[in-house]
């Protein structure tokens, strides 16, 4: 009986010191290393390879470090913003702050998914891609992980035909420019009109004098509208 009672004290002094064992060793270096990282990171905020390692090495922490109050006064000042948003300004401005607020500690993920929010609310498609991306790295296994990567898919889709929609529209209007210079200077008739004349073209207007007949009027793409007058009837 005295041996059991003296097992069940030992196991428990041994658990005890485990609880009160200080930080490991490397669990310091890795305390200092963090430190160091988020200083630098505050330096150059657009380093997403120094913010992925922070995020990374928080992550294989048994206890990530304390995020310093200041942080939270940069959150609440985003929210105020986002509660008074009304214009793209003013949610580009709160995903600033939170931003901003994710420097302080790096390895919170909800500065991440409210500032993908704010951005995406301002229409800046890739800075919310970015900053989901790093919710998504920061909490793994978050219970909206995957809707968050979901959600990520659709914005780089949004992202890439609004690209090719401008891309599409520069070339028509590079095609509407190039059909009127080349319209300037010298314009070949049909027919009955002796070869080239001279035309003019400015700001969509036009005018020409081919042959004996007297053209003017309005460039519209490559379309002609206006008047043609000549003394008689002439064929182009």
């Amino acid at each position: 009986m005295k041996t059991k009672t003296y097992l069940k004290w030992a196991a428990a002094l041994f658990l005890l010191s485990i609880a009160c064992r200080p930080a490991s060793a490397h669990q310091g270096s890795s305390f200092d290393e963090l430190k160091k990282d988020t200083i630098q990171l505050q330096q150059t905020p657009n380093d997403d390879a120094l913010r992925t390692k922070i995020i990374q090495l928080a992550s294989s922490l048994d206890m990530k470090p304390a995020a310093p109050p200041e942080m939270d006064e940069l959150i609440g000042k985003a929210k105020f913003i986002v509660s008074h948003a009304n214009s793209d300004a003013d949610y580009a401005a709160a995903g600033d702050a939170f931003v901003q607020a994710s420097l302080l500690a790096p390895w919170v993920p909800e500065n991440y998914s409210n500032a993908g929010v704010a951005y995406e609310k301002a229409k800046r498609y890739s800075d919310a891609v970015r900053f989901f991306q790093f919710y998504v790295l920061a909490a793994p296994g978050a219970p909206d992980a995957k809707a968050a990567r979901e959600h990520i898919g659709g914005l780089q889709y949004a992202i890439q035909k609004s690209a090719a929609d401008k891309a599409a529209a520069a070339q028509a209007e590079q095609r509407k420019a190039e059909a009127i210079r080349d319209l300037n200077g010298y314009w070949a008739c049909q027919s009955g009109c002796n070869g080239y004349s001279t035309v003019s073209v400015s700001d969509g207007m036009f005018k020409a004098d081919v042959g004996d007949w007297s053209l003017e009027g309005t460039l519209d793409g490559t379309h002609i509208s206006g008047t043609a007058s000549q003394p008689g009837y002439k064929d182009t």
